[in-house]
């Protein structure tokens, strides 16, 4: 078993490395995905007590079946090169290599599952139907097909992914108790999504169903002003917490802790009451204070900001070093590189702010949370120890 893994670590290991050698940016998606459908793999052979070449060739299989494939609109056998490839370095037993390109070669051919390794593999699979980001992803294969120069019309491509949906799933019941509601929601989302477009397509341009340049830009003022609300929200419930917090702790210091020698019942309680104020501040504080984003200064992230709006409480500590003449250059370049290219950069803002807002909101929760439930157990301690 442990051989096993061994194996499979070093595969994802061989397609970090593959990908990794393209230009950055590109084929980030593929392998990521890679990685969950072989995950999945693992999770589904362990409830079906796959061991040895049985579990080595199911994580071959999922690994390698979609590796290197960002075309989903032509059959391409990267995958299958990959594998000879690695199976060779790591001189992996050529019988069981057959036994891994016939199933990856049963699966492109869309054949039923002959036994209970197949069963695994082919569940596996399918789970990329079945998660819960399934449109997400799309999106992401969609751009990296424009980036390949691929270019279709959206609907080509969910035609396509509608293929998939045919036929026979869930082969395990591993897989009928974790896919079934998941593949039957997605596949009603792909039809409608389908069903829209095809709609919008005969529609003219200047009807109503269509969205005008000003109705966008409207729709993003209301969504930013709506953001500083949100983020002016927070800081002043973390300021009132943070405040309150702290005239509690002067008056348990000053009255309290004071008349202990005479009154030790109130020890526990104080201690309590104090440690409670404590830890409310501590995530106020951090719902409060300004934001670091790695999702804006990851360049390799998929919401990486080329023209960093530097707002909403951000940090940006790249532009602190910047020079007015680059920043110009910079700016000019952007604006100049069409109305698509901005409002991606705007959906990125958008991305990234409800990323700190959800930051911040989560703090200013557990800050309640803590404070509400540790002044009723301060309480019901001050009630104990005076009884």
């Amino acid at each position: 078993m442990e051989n096993v893994l061994n194996i499979y670590e070093s595969a994802l290991g061989y397609l970090s490395s593959y990908y990794g050698s393209f230009p950055e940016g590109n084929f980030n998606f593929g392998l990521s995905f890679c990685k969950r459908i072989s995950n999945e793999c693992l999770k589904i052979a362990g409830e079906e007590k796959l061991t040895g070449f049985e579990l080595g060739n199911a994580l071959l299989a999922c690994s390698f079946r979609y590796a290197g494939v960002t075309n989903i609109m032509v059959i391409e056998d990267t995958g299958r090169r990959l594998l000879d490839d690695f199976t060779r370095q790591v001189d992996y037993p050529q019988e069981q290599v057959r036994v891994v390109h016939e199933m990856i070669t049963k699966h492109m051919a869309k054949e039923a599952p002959g036994d209970l390794l197949e069963k695994v593999v082919w569940d596996a699979l399918d789970y990329r139907l079945a998660m819960e980001d399934f449109f997400l992803h799309i999106l992401y294969l969609k751009d990296e097909m424009h980036r390949m120069n691929h270019k279709y019309e959206e609907i080509a491509i969910l035609n396509k992914l509608r293929e998939e949906f045919s036929g026979e799933h869930c082969h395990t019941d591993y897989a009928k108790k974790k896919y079934s509601a998941e593949l039957i929601r997605n596949q009603s989302k792909l039809i409608k999504r389908i069903q829209r477009l095809t709609e919008n397509r005969n529609t003219e341009k200047n009807t109503n169903t269509v969205m005008t340049d000003r109705e966008t830009e409207d729709l993003f003022k209301i969504a930013f002003r709506n953001y500083v609300k949100l983020v002016d929200v927070a800081d002043s419930k973390a300021g009132l917490l943070i405040h309150v917090n702290s005239i509690l702790i002067s008056v348990v210091i000053g009255f309290v802790i004071s008349r202990t020698e005479k009154y030790p019942m109130l020890i526990v309680p104080s201690f309590l009451i104090l440690g409670v104020s404590f830890l409310t501040i501590l995530l106020s504080i951090l719902a409060s204070r300004p934001q670091r984003n790695s999702y804006i200064q990851d360049k390799a992230s998929k919401s990486y900001q080329t023209f960093f709006f530097g707002s909403f409480d951000l940090i940006g500590s790249e532009f602190r070093d910047a020079d007015f003449d680059s920043y110009s250059v910079e700016l000019a370049n952007f604006l100049k590189s069409g109305k698509d290219n901005v409002y991606n950069e705007i959906y990125k803002e958008v991305f990234n702010v409800r990323k700190v807002l959800s930051k911040k909101f989560t703090f200013l929760s557990y800050a309640y949370i803590v404070f509400i439930s540790g002044l009723a157990l301060s309480i019901v301690a001050f009630f104990i120890a005076t009884h």
